[in-house]
Protein backbone atom coordinates (compact mmCIF):
# COMPACT_ATOMS: atom_id res chain seq x y z
CA UNK A 1 0.00 0.00 0.00
CA UNK A 2 1.20 3.65 -0.80
CA UNK A 3 1.09 5.82 2.03
CA UNK A 4 1.67 9.61 1.57
CA UNK A 5 4.39 11.03 4.41
CA UNK A 6 3.96 13.83 6.30
CA UNK A 7 5.71 15.12 9.90
CA UNK A 8 4.08 16.90 12.91
CA UNK A 9 7.01 19.41 13.13
CA UNK A 10 7.23 22.10 10.51
CA UNK A 11 10.71 23.98 11.28
CA UNK A 12 13.55 21.88 11.74
CA UNK A 13 17.58 22.48 12.61
CA UNK A 14 20.46 20.98 10.08
CA UNK A 15 20.04 17.55 12.34
CA UNK A 16 17.22 16.59 10.64
CA UNK A 17 17.87 16.35 7.37
CA UNK A 18 18.10 12.43 7.62
CA UNK A 19 14.12 13.22 6.84
CA UNK A 20 15.96 13.78 2.76
CA UNK A 21 16.32 9.97 2.77
CA UNK A 22 12.23 9.61 2.52
CA UNK A 23 11.94 12.34 -0.03
CA UNK A 24 11.50 15.69 2.12
CA UNK A 25 13.20 18.74 1.30
CA UNK A 26 14.34 21.56 3.39
CA UNK A 27 14.56 25.84 2.15
CA UNK A 28 16.25 27.95 4.84
CA UNK A 29 13.98 29.50 7.14
CA UNK A 30 13.90 33.40 6.66
CA UNK A 31 15.73 34.36 9.59
CA UNK A 32 19.18 33.36 9.21
CA UNK A 33 18.90 30.93 12.08
CA UNK A 34 19.84 27.61 11.34
CA UNK A 35 16.27 26.50 11.17
CA UNK A 36 14.91 24.87 7.90
CA UNK A 37 11.10 24.56 6.95
CA UNK A 38 10.03 21.25 5.88
CA UNK A 39 8.67 20.70 2.51
CA UNK A 40 7.51 17.99 0.04
CA UNK A 41 5.08 14.74 0.34
CA UNK A 42 7.02 11.70 -0.64
CA UNK A 43 5.33 8.29 -0.06
CA UNK A 44 6.09 5.18 1.21
CA UNK A 45 5.10 1.92 0.09
CA UNK A 46 4.38 -0.74 3.00
CA UNK A 47 2.64 -3.91 2.02
CA UNK A 48 3.21 -6.07 5.15
CA UNK A 49 3.04 -5.59 8.96
CA UNK A 50 6.64 -6.43 9.40
CA UNK A 51 7.78 -3.27 6.69
CA UNK A 52 5.46 -1.14 8.98
CA UNK A 53 6.98 -2.62 12.00
CA UNK A 54 10.22 -1.48 10.44
CA UNK A 55 9.40 1.76 9.59
CA UNK A 56 8.10 2.98 12.71
CA UNK A 57 11.60 1.43 14.00
CA UNK A 58 13.32 3.71 12.00
CA UNK A 59 11.94 6.91 12.36
CA UNK A 60 9.21 7.02 15.51
CA UNK A 61 5.64 7.23 16.53
CA UNK A 62 3.29 7.24 13.68
CA UNK A 63 -0.40 8.66 13.26
CA UNK A 64 -2.52 7.19 10.68
CA UNK A 65 -4.49 9.04 8.72
CA UNK A 66 -6.01 7.53 5.64
CA UNK A 67 -3.73 7.37 2.83
CA UNK A 68 -1.16 9.66 4.93
CA UNK A 69 1.29 8.51 7.74
CA UNK A 70 2.54 11.32 10.07
CA UNK A 71 5.37 10.86 11.43
CA UNK A 72 5.30 12.01 15.09
CA UNK A 73 8.19 14.35 15.99
CA UNK A 74 6.86 17.15 17.67
CA UNK A 75 4.04 18.56 19.15
CA UNK A 76 0.88 17.98 17.88
CA UNK A 77 -2.75 19.24 18.48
Amino acid sequence: MIFKLQTSSYFYSEDYKDYKELGFTFTPYETGQLAFIIEGEPTVTLNTLEELVEFEETWGSLVFKGDTIEIYDGYRE
